[in-house]
Parts: structure tokens; sequence; C-alpha cells
């Protein structure tokens, strides 16, 4: 199931990316600074609720891999 957390604003929001260690997709180019301004700014108008604070929805994804014991006497 989806995880939302709560952020003061749309700029707490992109920094908590930077925290978990979200990096963009190989070949993308980061926005610009004004895209940036407009980005959040239209995020904070459409997702903030009565406190002024914005959602970031996770969905959460477990893997667990097992390696195989290598060799030994047959």
């Amino acid at each position: 199931a989806p995880v939302a957390v709560w952020y003061p604003d749309a700029i707490a929001a992109l920094h908590s990316f930077k925290g978990i260690g979200a990096l963009l997709p190989s070949g993308s180019r980061p926005l610009a600074v004004g895209q940036t301004r407009t980005l959040v700014a239209r995020y904070g108008e459409q997702f903030k609720n009565e406190q002024g604070e914005v959602p970031v929805t996770y969905q959460v994804t477990y893997l667990l891999a097992v390696r195989k014991a290598c060799g030994g006497a047959s």
C-alpha cells in the first residue's frame, strides 16, 4: 500500500529526495531554476492541505536476495 509523508512545503519535499539518495535517471538533465520554482509553486497550490503541508507518496517495495553457497565437497 502507498505511504504518504507530509512536508511543510514543496521545497522540503524536494530536499527529502536528496536525503534518501534519489537520483535523476541516466541521461536526464536537472530542471532550470525557473522551472523548479514553477514546479514548487504549482505543486503547493494543487496539493497543500489546510496546514499548508504537501504530501509525497511512496510505493514501498522490498527485495530479498539470497546467494547460494558456492561449491563444497561432493
